[in-house]
């Protein structure tokens, strides 16, 4: 967590910061807890009942949150633990406050590498996160922490979290579709370096979106020379706030849909989107029907099934151990999970996973 995000907890809740909690077996100073143990932005339930016990303001309005789901929900997406903190005058006991705050999970990004090309790296692509609400600056806890905390020589616990069926196969010589809407070009970058370094022959047609060019495609130089030698066999960009017409990657589906159509019929094409699952659902629906040149029954019957990922996309690189090493070469492709304290993990079913 941000070291002032921290602070303002501390000093809304009215405590010091070195009072001594108990996570498990395990005894720390409260900073610390808070820094790398505890989610100080989404909120537990449990601290709405804290904030209606030990608040001096709004206690109605936080008993009644505690138990009604749907306003729980509606605050929750409009609010963060330091509002709920600051909101209640709340002054807890800071084994209590410790006790109604979630645990800091993990954060999954798309790995963007492919080891073919970074034998001892692994890259993740991140876009770090920032925003207002309830008029101030708001972060989020891992891409801040990876974009303005964590330079050189910084240890960071990570883990590899298998993929799945969203992975190259291994025909060198099949088609393949890549959409990347946004950030979702990171896992595309590893792929397209995977089939460079294997010397793939199949074609590969990307399609990538964001809002400027100028300020937004990512990996453009590396992009541009895998277009001009042909690793990229097509390449379709759409930069939906450069022009005043809003120009979108689907909006590219939909222009080439003949072209995408005949693709998405022949034998062996692999088809990947990375995006959240709300925007396949509708989106590339829409596309691969409005591009068939027959009925939808048609376009049903024989397009293949879209493969889904949830990318989060500058770039950070980190040396991996052994194990990871190992995890890579039996699923080389996946997410990399950034854990919260420093040299917490433990051993549990598929890798390595931070500890509770």
């Amino acid at each position: 967590n941000c070291p002032d995000l921290v602070r303002r907890v501390v000093h809304a809740a009215g405590l010091r910061g070195d009072e001594v909690v108990k996570l498990g077996v395990e005894e720390l100073p409260l900073r610390t807890a808070l820094a790398y143990r505890l989610d100080c932005v989404q909120i537990d339930n449990k601290l709405y009942g804290l904030a209606a016990a030990v608040g001096y303001r709004e206690q109605h309005v936080f008993e009644a949150l505690s138990g009604d789901a749907t306003a729980r929900k509606a605050y929750s997406d409009a609010n963060h633990v330091i509002d709920v903190v600051d909101g209640s005058w709340m002054r807890p006991e800071p084994q209590a406050l410790v006790n109604a705050m979630r645990p800091l999970g993990p954060r999954l990004y798309s790995i963007s590498s492919s080891p073919l090309a970074h034998t001892d790296e692994v890259h993740v692509t991140v876009d770090v996160v920032r925003y207002e609400m309830n008029g101030t600056l708001r972060k989020g806890i891992a891409s801040s922490f990876i974009g303005e905390r964590c330079g050189p020589g910084v240890r960071v616990p990570v883990y590899i979290r298998p993929s799945g069926d969203f992975g190259l196969v291994a025909d060198d010589q099949a088609p393949t579709i890549m959409v990347g809407p946004g950030t979702g070009l990171a896992p595309f970058r590893a792929f397209l370096e995977e089939r460079e370094a294997r010397g793939a022959k199949g074609y590969n047609w990307l399609f990538f979106g964001a809002r400027h060019e100028a300020a937004d495609f990512i990996y453009r130089d590396q992009v541009e020379r895998w277009r001009d030698n042909g690793v990229i066999t097509r390449l379709d960009l759409a930069f939906s706030r450069d022009q005043e017409r809003k120009i979108y990657v689907q909006t590219k589906m939909r222009e080439h849909g003949a072209d995408l159509f005949a693709w998405l019929t022949q034998a062996r094409t692999s088809t990947f989107v990375g995006t959240p699952a709300e925007w396949l659902r509708t989106s590339t629906k829409r596309c691969s029907r409005s591009s068939a040149p027959t009925a939808d029954t048609t376009a049903r019957a024989q397009t293949p099934t879209w493969s889904a990922c949830t990318a989060k996309a500058a770039t950070s690189e980190t040396c991996i151990d052994d194990s990871t090493r190992a995890a890579l070469r039996h699923r080389r492709y996946g997410a990399l999970g950034i854990c919260g304290g420093p040299h917490r993990h433990e051993r549990g079913r598929g890798g390595v996973r931070p500890a509770a």
